[in-house]
């Protein structure tokens, strides 16, 4: 069978997740990629069928990065290359809950990704999907940002905020205790999303950070529709210090971000259920740019 060309770029990019020369952090041991592709499969199998993982994908962190690697290569067969990637657990607090210091990688596929305003998304019976309003930004310049040492650097690197409401999937069963790491083994949950307009980020780098600082968000849902939440960029601590870490931890794996390539800095309110029938609408609001809401109606 004759392999596309995008699906070749994604599996060679799994590879390198899988096996980064040079690497030692990031790199899979040979004794750990025949069960690490074992677990990807039981993983994929059961996403696809919306049954819960009554099993943790990993325990530690090189068999998360394995497992992780194998579950990439599989997906994109379906999903297509690589289109950016994610920081999950990004705030202290979820830190804290699943046992880490640090956010986990994800990898965000082309198919994973549909263009806003609107979605109406099937929920599995069984897996849990939350919604979550994200603040994510695009790479205009990947060596400015390999390069970046300080968030004003990191600033100038990127071209665009583009507005993103994840819908990531919480595989494991009710009563399994995931680690930061079995998090990481199923790719931070990354499942599904919506996206609004890019925005262009220009200028200097002060206007281009308070630009990226000032997004504020506001949560809608309800009959009638009513003001759930609001949350700003500040839930990320400092986004461009989010967007170095995903340099690094892409760095930590031997690979590079590109031009074009799409980074989700975490949500910028908790993560909400999403349920059957229910409709929530998160409407941004960028500084000098028109407001964007995504909607996203959630049947059975």
């Amino acid at each position: 069978m004759r392999t596309r060309p995008a699906t070749r770029a994604a599996l060679a990019l799994a590879a390198a997740l899988a096996a980064a020369p040079g690497a030692a952090a990031g790199a899979c041991p040979p004794e750990l990629r025949a069960q690490a592709a074992v677990t990807a499969a039981r993983v994929e199998a059961a996403w696809r069928a919306g049954r819960p993982l009554r099993f943790l994908a990993a325990r530690e962190w090189r068999e998360a990065r394995c497992v992780r690697a194998a579950l990439v290569a599989r997906l994109a067969r379906r999903l297509g290359p690589v289109a950016g990637y994610k920081a999950a657990l990004t705030t202290r607090a979820l830190q804290a809950r699943f046992g880490t210091d640090r956010p986990v990688l994800g990898v965000l596929l082309a198919g994973m990704l549909r263009a806003g305003p609107r979605a109406m998304v099937p929920l599995h019976t069984t897996a849990r999907t939350l919604f979550e309003p994200d603040l994510m930004v695009r790479v205009g310049d990947a060596a400015a940002l390999e390069a970046a040492r300080t968030p004003l650097e990191a600033a100038l690197a990127l071209d665009a905020l583009v507005p993103f409401v994840e819908l990531p999937e919480v595989l494991y069963a009710h009563g399994l205790r995931p680690t930061a790491a079995a998090i990481a083994a199923i790719n931070a949950g990354a499942a599904l999303g919506l996206t609004g307009p890019a925005v262009p980020l220009a200028g200097g780098a002060p206007e281009r950070i308070a630009r990226i600082r000032g997004v504020r968000v506001r949560l809608h849902g309800g009959t009638p529709r009513r003001l759930l939440a609001e949350g700003s960029a500040r839930a990320l601590g400092d986004p461009l210090g989010v967007v170095l870490w995903l340099r690094d931890a892409l760095a930590a794996e031997g690979l590079r971000p590109r031009r074009g390539d799409l980074l989700s800095l975490g949500s910028l309110l908790p993560p909400r259920p999403a349920r059957p029938g229910r409709v929530l609408e998160a409407r941004y609001e960028i500084p000098g740019a028109p407001p964007a809401a995504l909607e996203v109606a959630f049947r059975p």
